[in-house]
């Protein structure tokens, strides 16, 4: 009985040993100022570093051309000549998912006063097809699978949407989700409509 005993007290001083000597490399190990990790083997959206958003308003958008999710392509100059909402999703975005009705919403009560424009980044065509199609969405549906324009523009967050003058400047930028009444009223006071 004395000798389990003794082994018990033995055993759990190598773990307390072996516990505190982990913590103590870990303490050691955060204290050298560098948190970068470095992957070996970067996967296919893998960026160079964490994104943050600058400020686009005033930019002017720029010429690019992009394939339409319901066939053909289209140009962002294609858009100009009256308002634009360019809001940016990916089907992988869950705020993207609860908003896009809203959009839709939106689309159908204005009518032609102002052009909605939903841009699709980094997903798959099948993927991107498919949320659309789900939310029954009418207005049209740019797709950008290889996600060159929402880093080019400096757009983070998803989703993001721009609010775009008739000559195709950027006036106004929203990054997170809309409901479709605050949505209604920016384009109203954004475009005085």
């Amino acid at each position: 009985m004395a000798w389990t005993r003794r082994r018990s007290i033995v055993v759990g001083a190598l773990i307390g040993l072996a516990v505190g000597t982990l913590a103590a490399v870990a303490i050691g190990l955060s204290g050298r100022g560098s948190s970068t990790a470095h992957l070996t083997t970067p996967g296919p959206t893998q960026e160079s570093g964490i994104g943050t958003a600058k400020d686009v308003n005033g930019a002017t958008l720029p010429d690019q051309q992009f394939d339409l999710l319901a066939g053909g392509s289209a140009r962002l100059t294609d858009y100009r000549g009256k308002p634009l909402v360019l809001n940016v999703w990916a089907a992988w975005c869950p705020p993207c998912q609860q908003e896009m009705p809203a959009f839709e919403q939106v689309h159908q009560a204005l009518g032609d006063k102002v052009q909605i424009v939903g841009l699709d980044r980094a997903d798959g065509r099948d993927a991107a097809v498919s949320f659309a199609g789900e939310r029954h969405i009418t207005y049209p549906l740019l797709f950008d699978p290889d996600d060159a324009f929402a880093p080019q523009l400096g757009i983070a967050v998803m989703p993001t949407t721009l609010f775009v003058s008739a000559d195709g400047v950027v006036v106004k930028s929203h990054a997170g989700t809309f409901d479709a009444a605050t949505l209604t009223k920016t384009i109203q006071q954004t475009f005085d409509l």
